[in-house]
């Protein structure tokens, strides 16, 4: 028992030690490296110490296109990645890469002294080169001049901290944006002065807000998404600050994740509920599209789209047109298991035009935009002559309301989008990334935000 006893010590003190040995093994630089980064296996992308109070936590956002990926650090090869799945693991030196099988732009964290590595998905459009061009040139493909022929696309804000989404411009000429902060899970809204180019926080924690809208009374309505937020629909009193739920549950039970909206001329509002936030609970049992009437109860109007997610109304009230951002495919969540012999989902990018009725109940939709299984469609707006223009990656598209595409305009990142108001109802407002930009139309664009 004794020989039993103090051979098992001796091991314990040997495990403790090699585990010692591990956790104090530490990094003063570590980058992310592999034929799925912009720069390859030449030159590593650097991470950053993340925001808070853990010095040994690292972070990078960056795009990433089909391949490998691995640790860098200390300019050597000192960690490689573990066996672990994917998204989630312990980093190990001399471990197997990781591979990127689905493009889009991620969010890495490492920490140092632990290993634990892990990956958030923040877009799921194609990852584009992170080299940003200050003015793009626009191309027409159809008989219709939507851009002048000297429009360029300008950044007119860079200082996101995370992701940039659900721009929307408020009666007093400011633009309102949403900021992913999902280090800490709680996000920000932003607003910005086109003009002079100020900006502020307006709202931090939003409740990771995503799209926004404002209504004929001038107050702010917010989808707030999943990963750390409210998942439910927000109403701001713009006069007294008052903030309050105007839909946190259908049957009882959380929305997925409210991703955007769109106000009817009756001042009804349609939003979606997707599900891309892979570790948070999907309490619905369907991603759905619904109504809020202004009497405050809620409707479920579609849930025949697999993956809801930009939406608008038709300046003639007749329609209201759906993106089906349906990524990795067939209605799953973004990351599926890394196995060899599965059969992979076929994923969908879509525009479905629904017939709008008085009542503000939908009719069956007709598939107007066909996108394949390689381009993911998010935002969307639409002009005053019923046009839609959709972001779509590196660039914004535009199609009539046949389906009939017109013209199209290059963007470093393009993820949401809106016209602004006034002396700005002709320009077109782009989130992408960490950054705001701008293009000048030949179009009045349309923001339906009810009767007042």
């Amino acid at each position: 028992m004794r020989i039993a006893s103090l051979k098992s010590t001796l091991l314990f003190f040997a495990l403790w030690s090699v585990f010692f040995a591990k956790a104090q093994t530490t990094y003063t630089t570590i980058g992310i490296i592999g034929s799925s980064t912009s720069k390859g296996w030449d030159a590593s992308i650097p991470m950053k110490p993340a925001a808070g109070n853990n010095p040994h936590q690292w972070q990078v956002t960056l795009p990433l296109s089909e391949g490998e990926v691995k640790f860098i650090a200390n300019n050597s090869w000192d960690v490689n990645w573990g066996n672990s799945p994917f998204p989630l693991g312990i980093a190990i030196p001399g471990g197997a890469n990781v591979p990127i099988s689905l493009a889009g732009t991620y969010k890495v964290t490492f920490n140092n002294i632990t290993g634990d590595y892990s990956f958030a998905t923040i877009s799921y459009a194609a990852p584009q080169k992170r080299s940003v061009q200050k003015s793009l040139g626009s191309q027409k493909t159809g008989g219709v001049n939507i851009f002048p022929a000297e429009a360029k696309v300008q950044e007119i804000f860079s200082n996101g901290e995370d992701f940039l989404e659900g721009p929307v411009m408020s009666p007093d000429g400011l633009l309102y944006f949403s900021d992913f902060s999902e280090q800490t899970r709680t996000g920000i809204i932003w607003t910005l002065n086109p003009q002079t180019r100020a900006y502020k926080a307006f709202r931090s924690p939003s409740g990771m807000a995503n799209g926004l809208a404002f209504d004929a009374n001038g107050d702010l309505i917010v989808c707030e998404q999943a990963g750390g937020g409210g998942r439910r629909v927000t109403k701001t009193n713009m006069k007294t600050g008052i903030t309050r739920i105007i839909a946190g549950q259908y049957r009882n039970k959380p929305f997925n994740s409210p991703n955007d909206l769109s106000i009817d001329a009756e001042g009804r509002i349609y939003f979606t509920d997707p599900s891309y936030v892979v570790n948070d609970p999907v309490e619905q049992n369907l991603m759905g599209v619904y109504r809020i009437d202004n009497d405050s109860s809620v409707h479920l109007v579609a849930a025949n789209v697999n993956k809801p997610n930009g939406i608008a109304v038709s300046p003639d009230q007749k329609t209201l047109y759906v993106v089906n951002c349906d990524y990795p495919g067939n209605g799953n969540r973004w990351f599926l298991p890394e196995e060899k012999a599965v059969v992979k989902p076929n994923g969908e990018g879509s525009i479905l035009a629904f017939e709008l009725k008085e009542d503000g109940s939908l009719q069956a939709p007709s598939k107007l935009i066909e996108f394949g299984n390689s381009i993911a469609p998010d935002g969307m707006t639409v002009d005053a002559d019923g046009n839609l223009y959709i972001a779509v990656g590196s660039r914004v598209v535009v199609y009539d309301p046949n389906g009939t595409k017109l013209s199209e305009i290059k963007c470093p990142q393009a993820t949401n989008l809106c016209f602004g108001r006034s002396k700005f109802s002709k320009t077109l407002f782009i989130a992408g990334g960490k950054s705001i930009f701008m293009v000048e139309t030949n179009k009045e664009g349309f923001a339906s935000s009810g009767n007042k």
